[in-house]
């Protein structure tokens, strides 16, 4: 499994983020001071990389820390987060 940790610092890099994801054959994003929107960041990652990544959305609502993830969101569950850190763990299939 290859993780991709970013801080952005609200720059418009989604190209960037998209060319380096599929050239390592990322599969988990995290993306801090982002303020690309999901959708731009989604439509970037998937053209880029030929695959479907999904955004791991919070229950709260908190978009200091996006996640995206070649994994269906079925699979990822918030344990806890705030405004500057996000605790996330896999849901289980049992």
């Amino acid at each position: 499994m290859v993780f991709l940790c970013w801080n952005l610092n609200k720059r418009p890099l989604q190209q960037l983020v998209a060319e380096l994801v599929h050239s390592r054959r990322v599969d988990i994003v995290v993306l801090l001071e982002c303020s690309i929107s999901v959708a731009e960041l989604l439509e970037a990652l998937n053209a880029a990389t030929g695959d479907i990544f999904h955004y791991a959305d919070s229950p709260t609502g908190a978009s200091a820390i996006r996640v995206f993830t070649r994994f269906s969101n079925q699979f990822i569950r918030s344990v806890s987060e705030g405004s500057r850190y996000s605790f996330r763990d896999r849901k289980s299939t049992r």
